[in-house]
């Protein structure tokens, strides 16, 4: 059986073990057996997958990469990234993946002249740096962090820059090393550029990084990430953006804004940028939607947007 062959075969039973993970219903003891519960990949332990693959995880980790480094056409390799994609999808796996000897090899694609290449290389370190302190900081020590964030600020196509927000994302959340990186390389302009002139999806997706971004400043006071929001551009394509419909965008960011208002010294900015003007009026437009839709509740957004104003009419 040729290599091709045999690997098409095993996407033939990672198929059927995804089909399994999502059909199969574990009840758990502290709830009604009537009511099933799914297990999520990172919950299926390895002998399962050895009994389902006949091989271990670092058996077939191995096979992927071996066959990576013989790949030259761009979609053979864009399938390979996609199998070791699932792979890593169990923080195990994840973290096995550089003890192998296999990290530098992956990050080697971030300089692949296809862009598909590149956009599935991001998925899968998104994918291993999420929630995944070990695998984070070995992406930090091995400057991969680095280089996804130089590609980062230089790519333009949508998808890839979606995938590189990703590990940005997944960088910046709790991870005290990845942060300080991020703000050091310049991060916050790239947001600011991407917040302004994005779509509205890759917007959604920035506000919500914000969000946990200022909530990280009470965690690491030293790092000074109002500060550094309030006086980049960032601050300023937050308030534009408030002007967008979008209700998750809305949330997201007055949710951030709140947040920065609690650092006093960030006030005067964001009155100098008429944050009072643009959350009346959002005030305004939420308050005749909720006339319209009987179901639609933004209380919760618009305390908030109450507690800003009154905060800033304090500092006055």
């Amino acid at each position: 059986m040729s290599e091709e062959t045999r690997l098409d075969s095993e996407g033939i039973q990672t198929a059927l073990l995804q089909w399994a993970i999502k059909n199969t219903p574990v009840p758990e003891d502290n709830q009604d057996e009537s009511k099933p519960v799914f297990r999520k990949p990172h919950e299926i332990g390895k002998e399962w997958y050895e009994a389902i693959f006949g091989k271990s995880d670092v058996e077939r980790l191995r096979e992927v990469l071996d066959a990576l480094k013989e790949a030259s056409e761009p979609e053979r390799i864009v399938d390979l990234l996609e199998s070791l994609h699932f792979l890593v999808e169990m923080t195990h796996n994840a973290n096995d993946l550089y003890k192998i000897g296999g990290l530098e090899s992956v990050l080697d694609l971030l300089y692949h002249e296809d862009v598909g290449v590149r956009t599935h290389t991001l998925w899968v370190l998104a994918t291993c740096a999420s929630n995944n302190p070990e695998f984070q900081r070995v992406l930090l020590d091995n400057k991969g962090f680095e280089r996804v964030l130089t590609l980062w600020s230089d790519c333009r196509d949508a998808e890839e820059r979606g995938k590189a927000l990703l590990v940005v994302s997944a960088m910046t959340r709790h991870c005290q090393g990845g942060i300080e990186m991020f703000l050091a390389q310049g991060g916050l302009d790239v947001l600011a550029e991407l917040l302004a002139s994005s779509s509205e999806r890759m917007q959604r997706k920035i506000s919500f990084m914000l969000k946990h971004l200022v909530f990280e400043h009470s965690e690491l006071p030293h790092l000074q990430i109002c500060k550094q929001i309030r006086e980049s551009r960032l601050l300023a394509a937050m308030i534009q953006a408030l002007e967008l419909r979008d209700t998750d965008l809305r949330e997201n960011l007055v949710s951030a804004l709140h947040g920065l208002a609690q650092d006093k010294r960030s006030c005067s900015k964001l009155e100098e940028q008429g944050v009072v003007e643009v959350l009346s009026l959002l005030k305004k437009q939420e308050d005749e939607r909720m006339r319209v839709e009987s179901d639609y509740d933004p209380r919760e957004m618009l305390a908030q947007v109450d507690e800003i104003i009154l905060i800033l009419s304090r500092y006055k």
